[in-house]
């Protein structure tokens, strides 16, 4: 648990006893920040520390893993700049909902590489409490996610979908599930972690118009007709 306050000179982060967390050396339970931004990117630090160390608890033994991006839900102007396929914002908020539960069960995990909503965190709690799944939300600060992302870290709200809290990650992570190794970020690299060891890159942000390249897939909603990816599917296109 930890608790970020405004203090007159910035803002401070209070980490409750926890042998896994370690911050300065005063006051091992207390950092301070001078501003905000500092502030946000040590609370993703810690969400990511956390999650390293208990990252078999994570996992739980649940069911499939899928991967997502670019749903930007109540995003009036994306119908228009992608051509969707949708009349409204009311059709394809549903629609979008709709697939992901009809592809990920209750105890199934998603990543989420970013630009969920525009919205604020009334919204984004509104439209995550409609999906099944675990969903682990990999997203840059600075951009579509703004809004709610840097509400919910700097207040430590929580956010839930039907069946899990939703875990909040640094925008770039690399996980390894059995022998596959996938680095993950809402933006497409050409070059990134273990890439020359055989590993994947999966990524958002542009909505299907860019090249794919061996191993990197870019695994936003507008290239699988609106659903996740599960890892069986990413696996598979390279077979």
């Amino acid at each position: 648990m930890y608790f970020l306050v405004k203090s007159g000179t910035g803002y401070l982060m209070k980490i409750d006893d926890n042998p896994h967390l370690a911050s300065n050396d005063e006051d091992p339970k207390v950092m301070h920040f001078y501003n905000v931004d500092d502030a946000v990117h040590a609370v993703l630090q810690l969400h990511f520390r956390l999650f390293r160390c208990y990252s078999s608890c994570i996992r739980r033994g649940l069911g499939m893993i899928f991967f997502t991006a670019d749903g930007h839900l109540g995003h009036k102007n994306i119908i228009k700049y992608c051509n969707r396929p949708f009349s409204s914002i009311e059709e394809m908020d549903e629609e979008i909902i709709s697939r992901w539960n009809s592809k990920v069960k209750a105890d199934d995990i998603v990543y989420y590489m970013g630009d969920f909503t525009l919205g604020d965190i009334t919204q984004a709690k509104n439209y995550f409490r409609q999906l099944n799944g675990y969903v682990n939300m990999i997203a840059p600060l600075e951009h579509h996610d703004k809004r709610w992302l840097s509400k919910a870290l700097l207040d430590s709200s929580s956010i839930y979908t039907k069946t899990y809290e939703v875990t909040l990650f640094e925008p770039i992570i690399t996980l390894k599930f059995n022998d596959i190794v996938l680095a993950l970020c809402h933006f497409p690299f050409a070059e990134w972690d273990r890439k020359h060891h055989g590993s994947w890159h999966l990524h958002g942000h542009s909505h299907n118009r860019l090249e794919r390249i061996p191993k990197r897939v870019d695994i936003g909603v507008d290239g699988h007709d609106f659903y996740p990816w599960s890892l069986d599917e990413i696996v598979a296109l390279e077979e």
